[in-house]
């Protein structure tokens, strides 16, 4: 499933179309129906039909959610002041789910990683809430980054659309030991944590194009794309 929240997007058309086919259900966060519709041009725009605009609707523009509902985006509107745009269109998605007796998809979010910071503490944060029972991708032009849980874990390295620069992020946890094989700097359980070291500006290693990450914490891992 894809999810755009209210950020410009600066993916590339082709980019954007590659993510957007892959997902069964698409819905706009509120004002995630600006980004989209002022991220597509006239001639395109009737291709990129959101499946539903979901959210408390005080910041979608109401020639857009006028736009899409003509096109058939369903229009839902919450007023749920305890829970954010993203969270809404995550219920949503649980409800398609159950509606159509389907399995947890994965869930890309555009728009998460840019714009204010309380609103990327919250996407990170939402990472932290439900990646170990879902897997959710937060996806900008540059980066994409998603939660490994407490354990072992495989990252195949697509060079085609991943690009040369990672990183490891013990973000809110005291610390925790990781242990990398196929990074050009490895970590052999190294203690990582805010205020000591932090692995960033890493890359994979070029004679390997599988990265295995041990860690004893929830962490996130993030990589660069490739244009």
């Amino acid at each position: 499933a894809l999810v755009i929240l209210n950020q410009p997007l600066f993916l590339s058309l082709e980019t954007f179309t590659t993510v957007w086919e892959k997902a069964k259900w698409r819905i706009a966060a509120d004002g995630g129906a600006n980004a989209l519709y002022d991220h597509l041009g006239p001639g395109v725009r009737g291709k990129f039909i959101p499946n539903a605009i979901r959210g408390d609707l005080d910041s979608a523009r109401p020639e857009v959610l006028e736009y899409y509902a003509e096109k058939g985006s369903m229009i839902s509107e919450v007023k749920d002041q305890d829970s954010t745009d993203f969270q809404k269109s995550i219920t949503l998605i649980q409800d398609l789910e159950g509606a159509e007796n389907e399995g947890r998809c994965r869930i890309m979010a555009l728009g998460a990683l840019s714009g204010r910071l309380d609103h990327l503490f919250h996407s990170l944060h939402l990472l932290y809430l439900l990646g170990p029972s879902r897997d959710i991708f937060l996806l900008s032009d540059t980066s994409i980054v998603w939660l490994l849980d407490k354990g072992k874990h495989t990252v195949w390295i697509d060079e085609q659309c991943l690009g040369e620069t990672c990183g490891i992020a013990p973000v809110g946890i005291q610390g925790a030991h990781i242990t990398t094989r196929g990074l050009k700097w490895d970590l052999d359980n190294a203690w990582t944590s805010f205020g000591g070291l932090v692995s960033t500006s890493n890359a994979p290693s070029n004679t390997r194009k599988v990265v295995m990450i041990e860690t004893d914490a929830p962490i996130l891992w993030t990589i660069e794309i490739s244009p």
